[in-house]
């Protein structure tokens, strides 16, 4: 009576938790959702990024980094301008972002 379901009372017994409760999914917004455009500001998605295959990303540093199918990387930051580099020959498996030492690592496939 009068203390919270679950967890631990305050006196320090555990409590049961009522079954409608074990069974529910929580939802957190643990980012927003905002759409990249283009420099022109359009409200459709911004051109490059659309024909993009993208196998894997990661982000900071105020950028979001983009793996591709055709081994590129591209850069896009806060304002929809876009950067990009052949790191493989074929495409861009993983990307990790190590932000203390400002380096961006690249894991992907070549020919040979």
């Amino acid at each position: 009576k009068g203390e919270p379901h679950g967890g631990l009372s305050a006196a320090g017994g555990v409590q049961k938790v009522p079954v409608a409760m074990q069974n529910q999914w929580r939802r957190f917004q643990f980012f927003d959702k905002e759409l990249v455009k283009g420099e022109d500001a359009s409200s459709a998605p911004h051109p490059e990024l659309a024909r993009l295959q993208v196998t894997c990303a990661t982000s900071g540093k105020g950028q979001l980094m983009l793996g591709d199918a055709s081994g590129c990387v591209t850069l896009c930051d806060r304002k929809g301008a876009l950067k990009k580099f052949q790191a493989f020959e074929r495409r861009v498996t993983q990307l990790w972002l190590i932000a203390q030492q400002n380096l961006l690592v690249s894991v992907g496939d070549d020919v040979s």
